[in-house]
């Protein structure tokens, strides 16, 4: 960040979303401390999205 940038702090009303292939895979509003933020991020890049389009029956983008 740049020197004397000031940053807002966040706002738990608004979601931390998760995208991948441009399919949402996780939406949850809140504040999240550094080791649920990292479990977030390891679960997105675990997630296998073709399975789960298969399992529910969507479509690619």
């Amino acid at each position: 960040m740049a020197p004397g940038r000031r940053t807002r702090p966040l706002n738990p009303r608004h979601p931390l979303m998760a995208f991948t292939d441009k399919t949402l895979v996780f939406s949850q509003p809140g504040a999240f401390n550094a080791t649920g933020l990292e479990q977030v991020v390891q679960a997105v890049k675990n997630l296998d999205v073709d399975k789960l389009r298969a399992e529910t029956g969507s479509q690619s983008p």
